[in-house]
């Protein structure tokens, strides 16, 4: 089993460099590492992200067809931004990239994940390989038809921007929106709206004093 998944990995990764090779510098540097600490790297500067021009946008989404892009079955929801899909036969876990969703236990997590729910739940989906995390789940833009999954979660207000890791700034843009028209989390109470790299550093810190106790 593990050497179908890494097999799938591998086909993705031949895919990408292909269609927009692994460069060495700046998009080497700007590589989607999930749920690293804060502060372990810098935030992305919004003025360098409107430099990243993506490679599909909402008025030129992908095509079943197009190179690099996957078009694979829906299998299973994990959370608001992870779930896993079939490619070439092997069921592999996906990460929606630049957006970070409320964890299953924090407010607004079981309504996040009923979104994602909704958006691509019995789909055929239209994956664009971003990159590997160091988790092994392969990050990505997520479309069903002509929608983007990852910048729908963030105008439904499903789910934060991720300004850590993002290589643009369009959905800070959307999610700016929500904000302003206080759609799903944003509106929540101020106390119930955390960011959910906060809320995990937190569970972290709260596991490291439990264990020291010992």
């Amino acid at each position: 089993m593990k050497i179908r998944y890494w097999t799938g990995i591998a086909l993705i990764a031949a895919y990408f460099c292909a269609t927009q090779g692994f460069a060495s510098g700046t998009a080497a540097d700007q590589r989607f590492q999930a749920d690293q600490r804060p502060g372990q790297s810098k935030a992305h500067p919004l003025a360098a992200l409107r430099k990243q021009k993506p490679l599909y946008d909402d008025r030129h989404p992908p095509h079943a067809g197009d190179e690099g892009v996957f078009f694979v079955p829906f299998v299973k929801l994990i959370d608001g931004d992870t779930f896993f899909a079939k490619i070439q036969g092997v069921v592999m876990e996906f990460r929606l990239s630049d957006i970070d969703a409320p964890e299953h236990d924090q407010p607004y997590g079981a309504r996040s994940r009923d979104e994602l729910r909704s958006l691509i739940g019995g789909h055929q989906l239209l994956i664009v390989f971003v990159d590997t995390d160091r988790y092994g789940r392969t990050v990505s833009q997520v479309w069903v038809n002509n929608m983007n999954v990852n910048h729908e979660m963030a105008r439904r207000g499903a789910a934060w921007f991720y300004p850590q890791f993002a290589r643009d700034d369009a959905v800070f843009e959307i999610e700016q929106q929500a904000r302003d028209a206080k759609r799903g989390l944003w509106g929540l109470s101020t106390g119930d709206r955390i960011e959910p790299w906060i809320w995990r550093e937190r569970k972290r810190q709260a596991a490291a004093v439990r264990g020291s106790a010992f």
